[in-house]
């Protein structure tokens, strides 16, 4: 995980002013999860992170990217679950755009970029968990968007430290583990097709 993980960026962002700040999905429990009251995963650091970008003045706009998964019930999308939690938290509605019809990184891209260029955005922020920032700011490079990024969400202290009880099992450890192993795997099939 430590490997997969991009480094937290520097204080420099907070000097600058970028149009849009870009969101990924992928931390809300769709199912549980009402408008009135959200359930979250792990990466509830994505929208907090760009809440607080737009309400600090970093970015003017808080693009919200990202649909649902699942294939027969898309009733709930999780753009619009999050713009509305946004707001609550004290962005303007008139600041917030979504994309709540894509299904994963590559169709994150394709749709912001398309929202992008249709508002005339030239300076960009990606927000999104510092272990998948590699393949999605791949797949917004492969569609022409080269955005500052912003990873959060780190599960890792940053560097590869090895001691005995790293060796015991644990549920964390588990859990770290399947996730880098899905997030190589997605890496790869995101060459081999052409995505990053």
């Amino acid at each position: 995980m430590a490997y997969l993980e991009e480094p937290p960026s520097s204080n420099e962002i907070y000097l600058q002013t970028f149009d849009v700040v870009i969101v990924l999905t992928g931390m809300l429990n769709q199912d549980l999860s009402t408008v009135e009251r959200l359930e979250f995963h792990e990466g509830v650091d994505r929208i907090l992170a760009g809440i607080s970008l737009v309400k600090n003045g970093v970015a003017q706009h808080l693009l919200i990217s990202g649909g649902t998964g699942k294939v027969f019930n898309q009733s709930k999308r999780e753009a619009k679950l999050l713009k509305n939690f946004s707001v609550k938290f004290g962005v303007s509605p008139e600041q917030i755009l979504i994309d709540g019809i894509s299904r994963n990184t590559y169709e994150n891209a394709l749709n912001s970029t398309t929202i992008i260029q249709e508002y005339g955005f030239t300076k960009y922020l990606l927000v999104t968990s510092s272990f998948h920032m590699r393949r999605a700011r791949g797949a917004f490079n492969k569609q022409g968007i080269f955005p500052e990024i912003y990873p959060v969400d780190f599960r890792t202290p940053g560097q590869i430290e090895i001691d005995f009880f790293q060796f015991l099992p644990s549920v964390g450890g588990l859990s770290m583990v399947t996730g880098a192993i899905r997030e190589f795997i997605a890496l790869a099939a995101y060459k081999v097709k052409g995505y990053i």
